[in-house]
């Protein structure tokens, strides 16, 4: 719990300290809703055989509940504030100072890698709650103990 704890004060002060970088450097890539769609079944291990793209993993998520307040826009860039809603789907502890920020593809991906196994602990409630089969290779791959009671 203490490392959990100490993990959402870290992030915290990542997403409200300014990004210097990104500030003196316009070369920065800033990511899109649609990368980050895979960035997040990916690293939430929706499906680790699958060959994501932004609007399967779109379509994935959405299928879940979880998407922007205004909708995905594949070719938008991602703002703090709408990586901050998305992550809190999973009950992800991260807030930000900055919402009109845009994240760079760097910050969503030290994210995912930060949060990942979180987001895989979390997995479990979606899948229950949405009803989505698990299959012999899910088993496998997740290694979740309720996948081993699924059909």
């Amino acid at each position: 719990m203490k490392k959990v704890l100490v993990l959402a004060c870290f992030a915290a002060v990542l997403l409200a300290v300014p990004n210097q970088a990104t500030a003196a450097n316009d070369n920065v890539p800033i990511i899109n809703q649609g990368d980050f769609a895979v960035l997040y079944v990916f690293h939430a291990r929706l499906d680790p055989q699958a060959a994501w793209t932004p609007e399967s993993a779109i379509d994935s998520l959405v299928d879940l509940g979880i998407e922007p307040l205004n909708g995905w826009e594949p070719t938008m860039d991602m703002t703090e504030a709408t990586m901050v809603q998305l992550l809190r789907f999973l009950d992800i502890p991260v807030y930000t100072s900055m919402p009109d920020r845009l994240v760079t593809v760097n910050e969503a991906r030290a994210m995912f890698e930060r949060f990942g196994r979180i987001m895989v602990q979390k997995l479990p409630a979606l899948v229950e709650v949405h009803q989505i089969p698990a299959t012999s290779i899910d088993r496998h791959a997740y290694g979740h103990p309720y996948l081993e009671s699924s059909p």
